[in-house]
């Protein structure tokens, strides 16, 4: 394939995300990494590379930090179309809130009908969880999910109005 000047062929582009997502699965592993050494420290006494004394991996941060430049990469050019910011924020609300919304239910009913394997939960919880408000939610391993969410409602704005939302994406809050 010949390129003119400035051109850029689709295949740069692509592996040049191949890299990104690559960064996202080792962020990955990093998480699983620390998982399972809680799992084994707690099981067996057994301290991986001694990552019992980090606390934490950092496999959560670098993910969203990688998450959140691959949204950027691709997203960016959508800027000040309220359409793509509408699109945007619906189809991540849609891939994410009708199954979380699904197992949050599913726990909360199974709490009520075997009440001796959890206590029943607040009507002040199962609101926060189910709109992913900052709280330790029914699903413990949706913790995330509020930051995320909040990231979502931080770069739809940016794509509705990117320059009132860009110094505040790129600046911090």
């Amino acid at each position: 394939m010949i390129l003119r000047k400035g051109e850029k062929s689709i295949e740069s582009g692509r592996r040049k995300l191949l890299y990104i997502q690559v960064s996202r699965a080792i962020a990955i592993l990093f998480v699983l990494l620390g998982h399972v050494n809680i799992l084994f420290y707690t099981e067996f006494k057994y301290n991986w590379f001694h990552l019992g004394e980090w606390e934490r991996t950092g496999g959560v941060d670098f993910f969203f930090t990688v998450t959140g430049f691959m949204i950027y990469y691709i997203y960016h050019g959508k800027a000040g179309n309220s359409g793509k910011a509408t699109e945007f924020f619906l189809k991540r609300v849609i891939r994410i809130y009708p199954l979380y919304w699904l197992f949050t239910l599913l726990t909360i009913a199974a709490s009520i009908i075997f009440p001796f394997i959890d206590e029943p939960y607040s009507f002040d919880l199962i609101i926060k969880s189910m709109l992913t408000l900052p709280t330790d939610p029914i699903l413990a391993s949706t913790w995330s999910l509020s930051y995320v969410m909040f990231f979502y409602i931080i770069f739809t704005a940016f794509i509705f109005k990117p320059k009132i939302f860009k110094p505040i994406i790129f600046y911090g809050l």
